[in-house]
Formats: C-alpha cells, sequence, structure tokens
C-alpha cells in the first residue's frame, strides 16, 4: 500500500471523505462485513477509524479526512486464508486539522492506533477543496466570457481540478540532473556522431572489399569458361551461350547477397549503437549522476565510431561447369598448360569473329 501524501485526488479519495464527514456515527448503522482479508473497508470500518482517533485524542472536531486506505495483510497471510476464518483489519489514515497534517495507522481488528506521525508535503484535495476551486474557476470573467463564446453559461459546466503533486525541492533536483544527463547521451548518440554519412562509409567499407574479390573471381570463370569451351570445340555454339548465361545469373545473385549482408550489418550496427546508448541511460536512472553517465557515454561513442565491418575473403562463390572430354580437364589441371590453352583459346575466338 502506497502510503505517500504526494499523490493527486481520485474519485476513490472524495467518496471516502465524504463518508466519514457525513456519516452518522450511531449503532445502527448496518453492520457490513468483508468477505476477503483485501475487501475494501466497509462503512462501519470507516466509522470506526474516526471514532477510535476520536476517542484517543487524535484529532478535533476540524479534523478533515484525506484518504482512508486499507493496510493489506503479509501476502503469505493472505495465500494461507481460508473462508470462515479471519485475518486482522488495519487501516491507514491521512488527516489534517490546523494546517497540520498526520498518517495514522488504525488496527480496526484491536480497536486502537499503532501509528500516528506527522508529515509534509501536500495530501489528497478534499471534496470541499474541489468543488471551491471549480466554483472560483467558473466565476473568473476570462472563463465566463470564454464559455459565452461558445453560447455556454458556467452553471451548464462543471469543472473538475486535478492536482498535478509537489514534490519538493530534492525530487526537483533529481529530476533537473536526469534532465541535464539525458540531454547529454542524446546529444552525443545523435547529430554527427551517428548520421547517414557514418552508416554510409560503413557500408562502403563492407562493398569495396567484397566486390573486388568478387570482380576477379567472376573474371577467372569467365576465362575458365572460354578455355573450357574452347578446348572443347563448342565455343560458337548453344552451350556456349547457355554456360556464359548462367556464369551472369551467378554474378548477379552472388552481388546481390554481398549487397544484402552489408545492409544487415549496418543494421546490427545501428541497433548495437542504440543499445549502448540505452546502457548509458540505464547507468544515469542508477546513479542519478548526469556527469558520469556522460563519461561513460562518451566513452562508448568514441570506440562506436571506430566500428569497422569484419572483412573475411570470399569463398569459391562460382561453380564450375564440365564441358567437354575428362582428358581436356586433367590437362587443364595443369597451370603451364592452361595458360598456354587459354591464350590460344582466345586467338581462336578472335579468328572466328573476324570471319564471321
Amino acid at each position: 500500500m502506497n502510503r505517500s501524501t504526494h499523490r493527486p485526488a481520485n474519485w476513490a479519495s472524495l467518496l471516502l471523505t465524504a463518508t466519514l464527514l457525513l456519516l452518522p456515527f450511531s449503532g445502527s448503522a448496518q453492520e457490513a462485513k468483508p468477505a476477503h482479508p483485501l475487501d475494501a473497508l466497509t462503512g462501519p470500518e470507516l466509522a470506526q477509524v474516526k471514532a477510535i482517533l476520536t476517542a484517543e485524542g487524535k484529532i478535533g472536531p476540524r479534523a478533515r479526512f484525506h484518504s482512508v486506505d486499507l493496510e493489506e495483510p503479509e501476502k503469505a497471510a493472505v495465500l494461507a486464508w481460508r473462508p470462515g476464518t479471519t485475518l486482522p483489519r488495519r487501516a491507514v489514515a491521512v488527516v489534517s486539522e490546523a494546517g497540520v497534517v498526520h498518517e495514522a495507522a488504525v488496527d480496526l481488528s484491536a480497536g486502537r492506533t499503532t501509528g500516528w506521525r506527522q508529515v509534509t508535503g501536500e495530501p489528497a484535495l478534499l471534496l470541499g477543496e474541489m468543488i471551491g476551486a471549480g466554483d472560483m474557476a467558473k466565476a473568473d470573467p476570462r472563463m465566463v466570457e470564454a464559455l459565452a463564446k461558445r453560447g455556454v453559461t458556467p452553471d451548464q459546466v462543471y469543472c473538475l481540478p486535478l492536482t498535478t503533486g509537489n514534490f519538493g525541492a530534492k525530487e526537483e533536483q533529481r529530476q533537473a540532473r536526469l534532465n541535464q544527463g539525458k540531454a547529454s547521451i542524446d546529444a552525443l548518440f545523435s547529430g554527427g556522431n551517428f548520421d547517414q554519412p557514418f552508416y554510409d562509409k560503413y557500408r562502403s567499407a563492407a562493398l569495396n572489399f567484397s566486390l573486388p574479390q568478387l570482380q576477379s573471381q567472376y573474371q577467372k570463370a569467365r576465362d575458365d569458361m572460354t578455355f573450357r569451351l574452347a578446348n572443347a570445340g563448342t565455343l560458337r555454339s548453344s552451350i556456349a551461350g547457355t554456360a556464359m548465361a548462367d556464369l551472369e545469373s551467378q554474378n548477379a545473385m552472388n552481388e546481390a547477397a554481398i549487397r544484402a549482408k552489408a545492409d544487415q550489418d549496418v543494421g546490427a550496427l545501428r541497433s548495437n549503437i542504440a543499445g549502448q546508448q540505452q546502457s548509458a541511460l540505464n547507468q544515469l536512472y542508477a546513479t542519478e549522476d548526469p556527469d558520469v553517465a556522460a563519461n561513460t557515454a562518451t566513452h562508448m561513442v568514441q570506440q562506436a565510431q571506430l566500428s569497422t565491418p569484419n572483412l573475411n575473403p570470399l569463398g569459391e562463390l562460382f561453380k564450375p561447369m564440365v564441358i567437354g572430354a575428362t582428358s581436356g580437364l586433367s590437362n587443364y589441371l595443369d597451370s603451364s598448360y592452361y595458360s598456354t590453352a587459354l591464350a590460344n583459346a582466345r586467338r581462336r575466338a578472335s579468328v572466328e569473329t573476324s570471319n564471321t
């Protein structure tokens, strides 16, 4: 149960206040009994809270109840409870009188108070205060004028004032520190440090490393294909067209895969940097020290700015196509023979082209 007095008014509190102020404290009140340990306080129990505090001299005739809440039993006791049995019923009340606010702990089962302490801060608004604030607002000439522009009179509207809370100087200072730290962290992880050019540079580094390797493998595969076709005597055949088309297709798919991998790496880098920013914010909220959090964020940013893609040599990307007799392929495995045969194949291809 939240015992803080720094809470906005709500209708439950208003109804409790009205009940405590208007209840006729007589023995004829209906004896309603809670069926479960976590059931809300009943009317007679609310009356009992006021009666106990009055009998003990804690409050006088001008006391006002801002809230009265059930003090819930321990979880273990509630789990062990069975219908037909009872647990002690306790309440916590926030009461003001003569400008002083107290919090009272009341044992309803024992019929006595177990705690009474003065508290600081602003308690929840009373029903009368809320009605008075609304009446003040509706009586303001500016409000009357604004309503008239809309064809409405003050008696046709209801004004519900709600508090924003009063958290005191310490909380305001804490919020100021958190805001300062968050602004510093956000500034470090945005702007020119991690803008689009930063990620474009990262992607280009990956592509500039892999695409030249792909081009080299592709050219070598074309040379291999030219040699095999020429060696098999099919350089000008439909087989050659099919083989070269297959090679082109492999090259396009390999390039697309390399570019997709670069995009995935950039996405992973973005996620990693966003995670580091969140880590810096988590540290800020844990320590509430903007200077420490900003220093940590600065180190993270410096390290992240040095990020480079994981550059590994490409494996063999092109599948060879078997063409011609195996005897020709066995000779192809000899590198010196291959170089000579490739040059001869290129000359034959040039002659064939010029004679066409």
